[in-house]
Formats: structure tokens, sequence, C-alpha cells
């Protein structure tokens, strides 16, 4: 892409009056500690007050970074880096930070900036030296990454899907031939949600490709391969469509087309038995790291994954902490608990079904002792200061990044919460809420759940929103694999944090904000 697309030298929405070009680099937990003492040298941003504090030491002595800009009296907090394999979160925040001077409604007489540009660095130490290595060409090898991910992902539903027609099948006696078979499974896939979306005329050139894949699947006979062949036509498909189009519902295609005709019993039940093998592990399956920031921690990472029987490779996607905490798992609700009590074995979701849950790993626990739950240091630290801005009557709003899916969470547990309290707080996120998604364009979601900490701190305070940031998935580079979706993200997500400045303090003559909508918080 070219550089010029990185830089605006215009104004957006009458929010912006410029950013600088946004990085597109590799990040490692040596770059994001070269990033920060960048920073802390800007001349700009030191004119804003920027410092840097230790808010404690995780197990294995990395830093917990907090990042305060501004002078006022009124805090909005920033939180990236929850998950280790959610790189964008970090990066965006570094870029954040970076683009500060340049944000029109940031006032620092008014606001203070608390931000924790990273939570978890000790799984992100583990996940981004898994893949930095091996990465020559960061671009391409992620775009790579994202079509392998997106593929497994695919493959997992459309086997579900397959399977749960097979049994209608059986059990209304209509698998009596193969010709009976094939009529049913034309029918089931043409309605199936997947094959909707190809009404979208942007599939049309993407058809013609897919003869080439049907004319060989009879010669195909190894699973593998299988997912081998899928990536040569999406490569060979890229050609004829723009990237950014490449959504799941082609990939599914290729497999409902294949699905359809397969006769094969070999391959078919090795695709039934056998699906857990990941195309996008195997990219690291030989990776071997001893470069982390902590000397212990390879070691203990190695132990842990031999233990648990974790993949090769798997490594690329830890969330986890060094020991094995889930950040955003970390409540004493998380159904996790229950399990570990009750030792049943739990594998997680499409691209990540051969992974075990609620085990030290890459999806982690949500706490080590079942018996005496106890919330992680890294969590503990983050309250602490949220409850310290509440009790000094400075509290704004909590934004908490993770990876992707382009979405928003903002509905607190009204079950557990005093009715008035509840439509407080609900009223007041889901208008932080909208604003963010006008400038986003991320789907609101309007769930609510307790399992997860980000659900925690909504019982107990305002405006805490989790921010998905990449509609492009596959952590930790998939979203990498298009510059322009980088660059999106960034943009929109840097617009969306100054309109909500410029919703809090648009009527301000002073240095306290004159907003009634903040709901009151009992001081402790």
């Amino acid at each position: 892409m070219d550089k010029s697309l990185f830089v605006i030298h215009f104004m957006m929405g009458g929010i912006m009056e410029q950013i600088d070009e946004f990085q597109y680099v590799k990040l490692n937990y040596l770059d994001y500690l070269k990033r920060i003492n960048q920073l802390l040298k800007d001349e700009r941003l030191l004119a804003l007050g920027i410092k840097k504090t230790c808010l404690g030491k995780t197990y294995y002595g990395y830093d917990i970074d907090c990042i305060t800009i501004g002078y006022g009296t009124n805090d909005l907090f920033l939180v990236g880096g929850i998950h280790g394999s959610e790189v964008i979160g970090v990066d965006f925040i570094l870029n954040f930070i970076k683009n500060i001077p340049h944000m029109i409604n940031f006032d620092p007489n008014l606001c203070r900036l608390v931000i924790i540009p990273l939570q978890n660095p000790e799984g992100f130490d583990i996940s981004s030296s898994t893949f930095y290595p091996v990465l020559n060409k960061f671009h391409e090898q992620s775009y790579e990454y994202y079509l392998r991910y997106r593929i497994d992902s695919i493959i997992s539903y459309m086997i579900q899907d397959f399977n749960d027609t097979i049994v209608q099948l059986k059990q209304n006696n209509l698998l009596l031939d193969a010709n009976t078979c094939l009529r049913y499974l034309q029918k089931f896939f043409l309605e199936n949600r997947y094959f909707q979306k190809l009404k979208d005329e942007r599939a049309i050139p993407k058809v013609s490709i897919f003869q080439e894949f049907i004319n060989q699947v009879y010669s195909v006979n190894d699973y593998y391969d299988l997912k081998i062949q899928l990536l040569e036509i999406c490569d060979k498909t890229s050609l004829f469509i723009d990237d950014s189009y490449l959504q799941d519902w082609f990939l599914s295609l290729f497999l409902s087309q294949f699905q359809c005709l397969v006769i094969n019993d070999r391959l078919w039940n090795g695709i039934s038995l056998n699906h857990r093998e990941k195309l996008y592990q195997k990219m690291f399956e030989n990776r071997t790291f001893d470069q982390l920031y902590s000397s212990q921690l390879p070691h203990d990472v190695y132990a842990m994954y031999e233990k648990y029987h974790h993949p090769r490779g798997s490594q690329v996607g830890h969330d986890s902490t060094g020991i094995g905490i889930n950040l955003n798992s970390n409540s004493p609700f998380n159904p996790g608990i229950d399990t570990i009590k009750n030792g049943k074995i739990v594998y997680g979701y499409s691209t990540r079904d051969n992974i075990q849950k609620y085990c030290p790993g890459p999806y982690g626990v949500p706490t080590l002792d079942v018996n005496n739950f106890t919330y992680a240091i890294e969590n503990q630290v983050l309250e602490e200061l949220i409850r310290h801005s509440v009790d000094s009557d400075r509290y704004l709003a909590t934004l908490l990044y993770h990876g992707t899916g382009g979405m928003i969470f903002y509905k607190p547990y009204g079950n557990l919460m005093k009715n008035d309290k509840y439509l407080s707080i609900y009223s007041y996120n889901e208008e932080l809420a909208v604003l963010y998604g006008k400038n986003t364009d991320y789907q609101l979601l309007n769930e609510c759940n307790i399992i997860a900490y980000d659900d925690y701190l909504r019982l107990n305070y305002p405006g805490v929103l989790l921010i998905e940031l990449s509609k492009m998935g596959g952590n930790p580079i998939g979203p990498y694999g298009d510059k322009n979706n980088i660059y999106q993200v960034f943009h929109d997500n840097v617009r969306a944090i100054d309109s909500w400045l410029e919703f809090f303090f648009k009527k301000c003559s002073h240095t306290k904000v004159l907003s009634n909508n903040i709901p009151h918080i009992e001081k402790r």
C-alpha cells in the first residue's frame, strides 16, 4: 500500500486535524519497551504531561506499566494487551498515544488519560516471540496466516452443520443411496446461512474457480491435502477479487461444494475424525524460543504445554499469563471453575478445538486454586486504579481493547444489581457505545453475562466497554494481512475516542466535567 495512505492531513468529521503515520511493523515485547521509551521522550507528549509508573510486577517479574497524559481532574481509562495473543490492541494503544497531540478534543487541563498499554506482558511475550522470528515478509505471511486460520474456522463450523444434517437424514431413513443423499444435501446447503451470502454479486468471480477443485476432489484421500488444496484455490481466487471481500462465506462455498459431492468414505472419515489438525498452528509447530524477557518463562511454558498436551505451534495463540491465568476469565462466576472441580476435559471452539480449556495453557484458567478464588495481580492493580479514580470523583469511563470481531460489549448483568443502579449504568453505557459505534461501524452487542472480568467491572463501574478491534480475524497476526484493515482500525478508533472527549467536555467551562449523565458510584 502507498505510504501516503497511512498519513492523514485533512479534517475527519470535524474531530481531528491530523494523524501521524501509523506504524505497521512486527511487534514483540522488546519492541514494545522501545516504543514506550520513544513516546516518553516525545516533546509533544512531554508538554502534555506524559508519565510512566509501574503498577506492580507479574509472576515472572514483568512491569505492569501505566502511562498518564494530562493534568485534568477527569480520568478516561484505556487498557490493551489483556490477552497475550491480541497484538493489535497493544499496537493500537501505542499508535493512539503517539497521535494524542493531534486530537482536537483532548484538553490536558480538563482530562487525564490513564493508559495500561499491555496488561498481560507475559502472554504477549510468549505469543509474539512465537511468530516474530519466523515471519520474514510480515504482510504476506500474516495474510497466509489469516487464510489458514479462516479455513480451519469454517471447516469446524461446516463439519458440525454437515454432521447435523447426516443425523437428520438417518433419523428420517433418507440415506438410502448416494443420489438421494446428494439431493438432500444440496437442498440443505442452498438454504444454509453460509450459502445465502452467495447472492452477493461479488461472489460471482469466485464461482468459476470452484470447478477446478470439484474436478479434483475424488482424487483427494487425505484431510491435510484437502486443506492445502483449499489454500491453493484461495490464492488463485484472490487474483479475481479484492482481498477485503475475502470473507468466511467464500471459503464456505468450497467446503459446501465438496461436501455435497463427496462419496469418498476414507476422506470423509478423515474429516470427521481428524479435523482438529490446524493449518495455522503448523506454521509454527517447529518454533522454539529462548529469548523471552524472563529466562525462566520458556522452560515453564514448554513444561505446561507438554503436561496438558497442547498442540505444537498453539503457543502463537497464547492468551493467558505465563502461569496460565486468562485475565478476562478471571471471575468467580466463570463456569470453568466447576468444570475443573468435576475433572472434565473440555476443548475450545472452531480454530482452537484441539486445545484444552480450563487448564494452564493458551486458553488458561479463571484461577489457579479453584477452591480459593483470587483475582490475578494484573486485574487487581487495574481495579485499584479505577476505584481510586471513583473515590476521588474523577472517573469517566474505561475502554478495554481486545483483538478481533468488530464488536462492542457494554450491557451490565442486571440480575445482580439493584434496578436503579442497573438502569443508570445501562443508559450511560449504551449512550457511549452508540457514539463509539458511529465512528467505527462496530456491532453493538445487546447481551450480557457474568462469567468474565469485564462483566465484573461493569457491575461496579459505569462506562466499561469491551472493544473487539479488527473485523478481520485471526489473532495474533491475521489482522495484519491487510494494511488497509490496520489503517482503518487505528483511524476509526482514534476518532471514536476523540468523539468521546467531545461528548464529555463540549459544555465544560471549568476544570470539572459538567455532565449529569455519569452514574453516581458510592465510595468505599
